[in-house]
């Protein structure tokens, strides 16, 4: 009696066995959306011989054990409470499995049965839930600030609960070319990964950009879910021009000058240039601001030049000439 109850403890039917040499991986909870389909990574060790010859996969709902348990898909079986396949070879040691049309009627725990020689019930089990939206994706930015004409990625991950209807991943706005892909995990989840591709520019910088992920169960906008990075973009100076303070020149009286321009990050050096009669030279003005004060000697054409940690750029040219 003893040695009965061990056996029937243990789930090994038809032969003497010992229960370590049984056992399952798979994982602890899979999540999937109603209607849909759900992926079972799934692996086993047993006795070599129980992996020989013909061999069915069963997935029981509830219970291990016949009493409270049931079985919902069997791949011996024509008609199974769900329409399921096992992806995975039997004779390898290998269950993975997907279960078709799964809705919230059949939320609950999982286990692994095998029918071939030896028919065992593997202790191991995962819960399935069914959500009413979709997983939240991961969105990768680049860490450093993105430079203006050097190519950039961004990188947006999302669980992907079935092999055969995987949500989609939309970028908002689209700025370029994305490559996407399905991914299998080291524990053979799988997930939508979506690579996007783009060139920066100073219209990027301050940017938000979304990664949207939608499915075809989920049509509604508020079923969408989405995660928003910041994009922010070094750029030399642009846009450089010399303005004048006051507009109306006289001879005697201060004038100041200022070199302006959009740049990220901010300029951090200044040159200042003066071509009188054709002769260009470079003054000893480092500042964005100078003041001088107006001489007929000192018409002429002035241009500046902004310098920051991305480039160099030289601003238009403006003409001084004083009236008396």
């Amino acid at each position: 009696m003893i040695l009965l109850r061990n056996l029937i403890l243990c789930g090994c039917f038809l032969s003497f066995v010992s229960c370590s040499d049984y056992s399952a991986r798979m994982p602890t909870t899979l999540e999937t959306i109603q209607n849909s389909c759900v992926l079972i990574p799934c692996s086993f060790i047993t006795k070599a011989s129980s992996a020989e010859g013909p061999a069915a996969g069963v997935w029981r709902k509830d219970s291990r054990w016949f009493v409270g348990g049931v079985d919902v898909f069997n791949s011996s079986n024509a008609r199974n409470k769900l329409h399921g396949e096992i992806l995975g070879d039997l004779a390898k040691w290998n269950c993975t499995s997907v279960l078709y049309n799964f809705t919230k009627h059949y939320e609950g725990q999982y286990f692994f049965r095998l029918e071939s020689k030896e028919k065992y019930t593997f202790a191991e089990h995962v819960s399935i839930k069914v959500n009413d939206g979709l997983p939240s994706p991961h969105l990768t930015s680049p860490q450093r600030p993105l430079q203006e004409g050097v190519l950039a990625h961004m990188t947006c991950v999302v669980a992907s609960h079935c092999p055969r209807d995987p949500p989609v991943l939309v970028w908002s706005p689209v700025l370029n070319h994305s490559t996407d892909s399905l991914r299998t995990k080291d524990d053979g989840t799988q997930e939508v990964v979506s690579v996007l591709s783009f060139v920066p520019s100073r219209e990027h910088d301050g940017l938000n950009v979304s990664c949207v992920v939608t499915h075809r169960l989920l049509r509604r906008s508020q079923d969408t879910v989405q995660e928003t990075a910041r994009l922010h973009v070094h750029y030399g100076p642009k846009n450089l021009s010399v303005s004048l303070n006051p507009s109306r020149l006289v001879i005697g009286s201060p004038v100041t000058l200022s070199c302006l321009g959009v740049s990220n990050p901010p300029i951090s050096s200044y040159r200042w240039f003066w071509n009188s009669s054709g002769s260009m030279a470079e003054l000893e003005w480092t500042s964005q601001n100078v003041t001088l004060n107006m001489t007929g000697s000192k018409a002429g054409v002035y241009h500046c030049e902004g310098t920051n940690s991305v480039g160099a750029s030289n601003s238009s040219a403006l003409l001084l000439e004083g009236e008396y």
